[in-house]
């Protein structure tokens, strides 16, 4: 059975890559760039001719991977891996790139900062992922996301593949996160959760499979 064309979406740092290979194995970088976005303006997609997945996950892990990305980046994080990714000015700037894939403000981030560094010289969330959240689960009509976390999906992978309507399994072997909360400096542990604990909370109150009850693609 073939997928049906599916676009995934998210705030980044959380699987959306993996997942949309697993999803369509083998195609192009092309392709996949077309069937992927860190957008925050769902009414960009009202044409979209197919379903839209919201992959999220612990915002904590997130903000955590995308800064250890300037230093240590594998497989999983782009549809091709550079050689010599750790030295190019791309590995520099590679958070302030994401935060302009965020549709944000990247200005207020300085190139050379770690993740102590943002979580010191910052006081709100400079990646606004609590309003990336919101503005998908409030698209505008006909717009209605299926909501999937990162960290759950091989245990609900039927009932997934059945909402999207293809073939089960397409996972794969379950892949661990690189990133471990539990390895951070306390200080920065401490940090990192008082800022995005707010949020944490939120999206631990969403079920692991999630869409509204309106007209979708999955009604």
């Amino acid at each position: 059975m073939s997928p049906p064309n599916i676009l995934v979406v998210s705030f980044g740092g959380v699987g959306s890559k993996f997942l949309l290979q697993s999803l369509y194995p083998g195609r192009s970088v092309a392709f996949y760039r077309r069937h992927h976005t860190h957008s925050r303006s769902p009414g960009q997609w009202t044409e979209w001719s197919g379903p839209i997945v919201y992959l999220y996950g612990d915002p904590r892990e997130a903000i955590a991977s995308l800064f250890q990305r300037r230093r240590l980046k594998h497989g999983r994080h782009d549809y091709q891996q550079k050689e010599d990714w750790i030295q190019s000015r791309e590995a520099d700037r590679f958070v302030q790139i994401h935060l302009e894939n965020l549709e944000v403000d990247p200005t207020p981030l300085r190139a050379e900062w770690d993740l102590q560094d943002y979580l010191q010289h910052t006081t709100q969330d400079l990646f606004r992922l609590e309003d990336h959240v919101n503005a998908w689960l409030h698209a505008p009509s006909p717009i209605r996301p299926l909501f999937l976390r990162f960290d759950t999906l091989w245990e609900h992978e039927a009932t997934i593949a059945k909402a999207l309507g293809i073939e089960a399994p397409f996972l794969g072997k379950k892949i661990e996160r690189m990133t471990k909360l539990e390895q951070l400096p306390a200080p920065v542990y401490k940090a990192l959760n008082d800022r995005y604990q707010s949020l944490v909370e939120k999206l631990d109150t969403l079920p692991p499979v999630y869409f509204p009850k309106e007209r979708s693609w999955f009604s």
